[in-house]
């Protein structure tokens, strides 16, 4: 096999609660992800030895500090690989905006790399080494929709949510994760064991089929309101057009908008305007196997 391009799908959260700080330094959270349409792309590419890392956003770092090359690192410190990889990635997702672009980068790096190099690694297996890189990473190595709790490693898979029709916002700013865990009042949210995202069963089932009922729910937003006030000018702008349901995704600083269909989300999109925003419309999707991501082949 000389290459793959593959789909690299970003996410949302659907709610997302942080229980509070855990002994290790880690925060505990209950979140459910889902992922969504948009996506990069990530090019795999054999070659003798060593990680080479390009981009198409020259914001990204080439070196460790992306985690895809930590992903290819890892797979190479697993396995015992000798070979080498040239990477690619060709950036859609904004970046900073809470959509998980590095962590899926990265989950892609490891599921490629594993049908490249023919190493037979297990979905198992690849979530632990993808937990070792970052926190979001083992959701996208399964993708869909699914529970996440833990620091967010500790995946659940879920019913697969209906395709739903969203608007993103990103502004034209990025938030740290670090800065929003430290401005938490987790005084707020230290509830231990209590968390009002709820599993989707039984009856539950039945109303997140429907779309988690019309409760946002994300504990960052009050922290970065505060510090951001055009975050929650987009909630007010994207509820006023019609969205049903609107919260901020992660950290922020995307806000997604759930709306009935496409044309009222693309009529929403064209009342948006915004200085170097990112705009779109995208949906939901279904876990994707392999063979479904593959955007181009030899």
């Amino acid at each position: 096999m000389s290459g793959l391009i593959l789909k690299s799908p970003a996410k949302i959260n659907l709610k997302l609660e942080v229980l509070g700080k855990r002994p290790d330094g880690y925060h505990e959270i209950r979140t459910i992800l889902q992922e969504i349409a948009l996506h990069d792309l990530v090019h795999l590419s054999p070659r003798e030895a060593g990680i080479e890392l390009q981009c198409s956003d020259p914001r990204l770092p080439k070196d460790e500090r992306n985690l895809a090359f930590q992903a290819a690192k890892r797979v190479k410190e697993k396995t015992g690989f000798s070979g080498g990889v040239q990477i690619y990635l060709d950036k859609k997702i904004p970046l900073g905006g809470g959509l998980g672009g590095g962590s899926s980068n990265a989950a892609w790096v490891l599921k490629g790399l594993n049908q490249l190099w023919d190493l037979g690694l297990t979905p198992e297996e690849m979530q632990v080494l993808g937990a070792e890189i970052g926190s979001d990473v083992p959701f996208f190595i399964y993708g869909g929709t699914a529970l996440a709790t833990g620091r967010g490693e500790k995946i659940r898979l879920l019913p697969p949510f209906p395709k739903t029709w969203l608007v993103l916002v990103t502004p034209n700013l990025e938030i740290s994760t670090r800065w929003a865990y430290k401005k938490l009042n987790l005084e707020l949210t230290n509830h231990g064991s209590h968390s009002n995202v709820c599993l989707p069963e039984d009856e539950e089932n039945r109303q997140f089929q429907q779309g988690l009922g019309e409760e946002a729910l994300n504990s960052f937003e009050e922290v970065v309101i505060r510090e951001y006030p055009v975050i929650g000018k987009i909630k007010e702008l994207l509820t006023q057009l019609g969205a049903r349901l609107v919260s901020m995704s992660g950290s922020g600083s995307t806000v997604f908008g759930i709306f009935n269909n496409k044309e009222e989300a693309e009529s929403a999109r064209s009342q948006i305007t915004g200085d170097s925003w990112f705009v779109g419309v995208t949906h939901t999707v279904e876990r994707w196997n392999f063979q479904k991501a593959i955007s181009l082949g030899p």
